[in-house]
């Protein structure tokens, strides 16, 4: 997947470039999350190389996110440090992005959604796009109540 990110995001003849952004990306997850950070991480350094968002910066951001989070109450681990990445790709304050992120994730809470660790990403990729919090939720839950009363699925 990372190299089809590359390959489709990026003009052939900046694929070099790209390849080494997107090596600078992994080299700092690997840096500061050593034991975490795997090839499960290629295709978010990849996302984040083909962005025109600044390295440095955007490892900071990453850190930053990952800290607030967990001093919110996510737990350390793999999925906080991939939420944390698609937290990154967004342009509000980190801040605002990961308390954007807990205010859902608390509303889906309240509303009997259980949210798994593992679907930490969909709800970095929730907290950029939604604008209306309550019907996301909303929209959410419908979809919940529908797959959960399925045979098979609850």
């Amino acid at each position: 997947l990372a190299a089809y990110t590359i390959a489709k995001e990026v003009p052939k003849q900046n694929w070099d470039s790209s390849i080494v952004r997107m090596n600078g990306f992994y080299s700092s997850m690997k840096k500061n999350h050593f034991w975490l950070t795997s090839q499960d991480d290629y295709v978010y350094a990849a996302i984040l190389a083909v962005s025109d968002l600044d390295l440095e910066e955007t490892c900071l951001k990453i850190e930053n996110c990952y800290n607030l989070l967990n001093s919110l109450g996510f737990s350390r681990g793999n999925y906080l440090q991939a939420l944390s990445h698609i937290l990154a790709l967004g342009e509000e304050s980190v801040q605002d992005k990961c308390h954007k992120a807990l205010l859902i994730r608390n509303k889906l809470k309240e509303n009997g959604c259980k949210l798994h660790y593992n679907s930490l990403s969909t709800l970095g990729l929730i907290s950029l796009v939604a604008t209306d919090i309550n019907k996301i939720v909303a929209d959410i839950k419908e979809v919940y109540d529908y797959i959960y009363n399925q045979p098979g699925f609850g």
